[in-house]
């Protein structure tokens, strides 16, 4: 891994993805998780304060870029829940977990860079429990055709300095495309920052079958 990605690109992602409105939005959605929790593109930790303690048993989290980890240390220290790590196959995506195994997944400003956002989506719901909630908050495609041709404009160099992040990927269209259930769900332009990283995806998505609340 490069200066670049390992070192300059978890100080900016840390930075931009901790303004107060976003996380705002971490605090709204994340009040959701409850019991065994993954977090999928963890980053820099920036979540771990918004998990309801109480309702938390433990946290399982995956993130392929080490200097992420680096900078998430002082947030794993101070939360009163373990926070593990697990791996990633990086050839097929597949998660090294078994099936049914989480109450919760997470998943907030990832699915921009993951490299098969289907195939990453097809893992949330194979290791979910049957009942269990996939929680995500997304950036992707605008409505709107002139923010969205600026969006297709500046997808190349976006995945070039933001580490594979696509400003125009049709997200609510890639979830809604697997077998979940929506149990709430909204799409949604940001009142600040730039509108071709401000059109937001939100969701609470469960896999169906019994309810294990």
């Amino acid at each position: 891994m490069g200066l670049y990605a390992g070192y300059v690109l978890p100080r900016i992602v840390d930075r931009a993805l901790r303004r107060p409105f976003i996380t705002e939005q971490r605090v709204s959605l994340l009040k959701h998780a409850q019991g065994r929790v993954l977090e999928i593109g963890f980053g820099t930790g920036l979540n771990l304060p918004n998990y309801p303690p109480r309702r938390v048993r433990d946290l399982a989290v995956v993130e392929p870029n080490p200097g992420m980890l680096r900078r998430a240390r002082s947030r794993i220290a101070a939360v009163r829940f373990p926070v593990s790590t697990i791996g990633l196959d990086g050839d097929n995506q597949r998660l090294e977990v078994e099936d049914a195994l989480f109450d919760t997944v997470v998943s907030t400003w990832v699915l921009c860079t993951v490299p098969d956002p289907d195939r990453t989506l097809s893992e949330v719901f194979r290791v979910l429990q049957p009942g269990g909630v996939f929680l995500f908050i997304e950036h992707g495609l605008a409505p709107d055709p002139c923010v969205a041709r600026w969006q297709n404009r500046l997808s190349g160099i976006s995945r070039i300095l933001g580490g594979g992040c696509h400003l125009n990927r049709p997200i609510g269209r890639i979830a809604r495309s697997h077998p979940f259930e929506p149990r709430a769900y909204d799409e949604f332009f940001l009142d600040r920052g730039p509108r071709v990283a401000s059109y937001l995806y939100r969701g609470e998505f469960v896999r169906p079958g019994s309810d294990n609340r």
